[in-house]
């Protein structure tokens, strides 16, 4: 069995006895039991859709904002409290992971500090994902071009690369110009003729342009 699952399964299976033990105490402590039972309902969701392991390590440089960006999308669906964002993240973490959140959290847990969803990823990302790392990649979004890579290479990396830079495309004409001016020469021209009022739009023509460019050499 995954470590992690063994582990989820474990929380669980704590928390079960003590909603259980709870029970029988239930008009002193309501509430408390209340609590209880809805982290047991929590802890059977998140683990059931699987969520993404963090150990710390990975080569990316985004791999902290990716992992929390896929949780995010978990929780908005869950519906889940700010409290249990921060416990499904923590029960996520792994190896040397664990290491930086223990010592992170018996600093916060000194100074009093409660541990917000928001102060985590503060948190995280000032340790796996800093503000040089998200710098270059800004910096990276903004000298995009497509130089030799098809336009669905170049879409992909454009958009891989835009939520860096949201604060430079906050509208969808702006981000359709920027996308635009980044393309070739010979594609920009012709779909800046088009006049796309959208995005998708540009792209498709974009897309289109490309494969009509390549046809007359692969004849």
């Amino acid at each position: 069995m995954n470590p992690q699952v063994a582990l989820l399964a474990e929380a669980l299976q704590v928390l079960l006895d003590n909603a259980n033990e709870a029970g029988g105490a239930q008009v002193q402590q309501p509430r408390r039991a209340q609590i209880q039972q809805e982290e047991v309902q929590f802890i059977r969701d998140f683990k059931r859709f699987g969520p993404p392991v963090f150990n710390g390590v990975s080569e990316r440089p985004t791999a902290a904002e990716e992992w929390v960006r896929e949780l995010e999308a978990l929780y908005v669906y869950l519906g889940c409290s700010d409290e249990f964002k921060v416990r499904g993240a923590v029960f996520m973490l792994w190896g040397e992971a664990v290491n930086w959140w223990e010592s992170v959290a018996a600093a916060e847990d000194h100074a009093n500090v409660p541990v917000t969803w928001a102060r985590f990823k503060d948190l995280l990302y000032e340790y796996y994902f800093p503000v040089t790392v998200r710098n270059e990649k800004r910096a990276e979004f903004l000298r995009l071009t497509q130089g030799s890579l098809t336009v669905a290479q170049h879409e992909r990396k454009f958009t891989e690369l835009s939520r860096f830079g949201m604060q430079y495309i906050p509208t969808e004409q702006l981000k359709i110009d920027k996308f635009i001016d980044g393309l070739r020469r010979e594609i920009k021209g012709l779909i800046i003729l088009k006049e796309p009022t959208t995005y998708a739009a540009a792209v498709r023509c974009a897309l289109v342009m490309d494969k009509c460019l390549e046809e007359p050499q692969s004849q």
